[in-house]
């Protein structure tokens, strides 16, 4: 009975061993995931940074294209209310 208790007893305390080194090894797997999410989380904040700078510029220009359209086009319809040149002239320049 008593080798049987020590067998009992060496198992078990392979098996705690075993156990802790489980542990152990999530741990080791936890602390790498989350290294790994952190470093993505710098890469994405930095990429969405960059995405938005990116947005605002388009935006910018956009809207100078609008301006200079909307100008363009008052421009144009000045001129087509007022001409400075007859009908006939106009026609001879296209010809």
């Amino acid at each position: 009975m008593i080798f049987t208790d020590e067998i009992i007893s060496s198992l078990q305390s392979a098996g705690q061993d075993a156990d802790n080194g489980e542990a152990n090894f999530n741990e080791e797997r936890r602390k790498n995931y989350e290294e790994k999410l952190d470093s993505w989380r710098k890469w994405n904040e930095g990429r969405q940074t960059e995405l938005d700078d990116a947005i605002d510029g388009l935006n910018a220009k956009l809207q100078d294209l609008m301006l200079e359209f909307q100008h363009e086009a008052d421009m144009l319809n000045k001129s087509w209310e007022n001409p400075k040149v007859s009908l006939f002239s106009y026609f001879l320049l296209f010809e």
